[in-house]
């Protein structure tokens, strides 16, 4: 069985592209997420029991960019599991909003990183849109 490491890429999410690459130590990817939510890999079952394993802890939260074009949003999530030795992941679900359709954040490009980080309380996303946006998005934060 492939043991997951704590190693994790995200990808943008464009068609055709990789969501979450899970990488060995050496940097060959072991299994992976595409952009329609289809794990692959060796093995389903394998997949599901290793992303079982390296999941910490979740979170998920509504960044808001507001009525006015904006190019930066900053959400405060609260994060119990979070370490200052976490190590996270965020990503953007195929989720409607009131403010968008479900691939919205993809079609918009948006990136987060998170910032912020107390541990055993919470963690900032700052969410980035190139383009400028406005409304509501759901963010995910993963902590591997």
């Amino acid at each position: 069985m492939i043991q997951p490491t704590r190693q994790a890429v995200l990808r943008f999410q464009t068609t055709g592209e990789d969501l979450i690459q899970f990488v060995d130590r050496s940097g060959k990817v072991v299994y992976w997420i595409d952009a329609d939510g289809i794990a692959h890999g060796r093995g389903l079952v394998n997949i599901i029991s290793g992303l079982a394993n390296s999941i910490a802890g979740f979170a998920q939260g509504t960044v808001n960019f507001g009525t006015v074009t904006t190019f930066q949003s900053t959400i405060t999530l609260p994060a119990p599991w979070v370490t200052a030795n976490s190590v996270l992941v965020v990503g953007f679900p195929t989720v409607a909003t009131v403010d968008h359709g479900p691939e919205d954040a993809t079609v918009e490009g948006l990136t987060g990183y998170t910032a912020n980080i107390v541990p055993g309380v919470s963690l900032d996303v700052v969410v980035s849109a190139p383009q400028g946006s406005t409304g509501r998005y759901i963010v995910n934060v993963i902590g591997v």
